[in-house]
């Protein structure tokens, strides 16, 4: 297993990132743009797996980053969800 000096090298963080702009992207032109609960329930959906990975990075043992990347697997379940919400 590589060695990682920051979170921004982490291939799972990488993803993360990509989740949340794929998400802001959707959420600009979709139907969820007018809806502004729903586009921001999305978005934090999103941000919170970013930002749980970098805030456990430095500060987590590896047991406990391990539990952090686990959590973090739920947020974007969020998303679908949201996205079947009635008109």
């Amino acid at each position: 297993m590589a060695a990682y000096q920051l979170f921004e090298e982490l291939p799972i963080w990488q993803e993360a990132r990509s989740l949340v702009q794929l998400i802001y992207k959707l959420t600009k032109q979709d139907e969820s743009s007018k809806d502004f609960g729903l586009k921001d329930q999305i978005q934090r959906a999103g941000l919170s797996v970013m930002t749980n990975i970098a805030g456990s990075f430095d500060g987590s043992s590896t047991k406990g980053f391990r539990q952090i990347l686990t959590d973090s697997k739920e947020s974007p379940g969020e998303v679908p969800s949201l996205s079947l919400r009635s008109p």
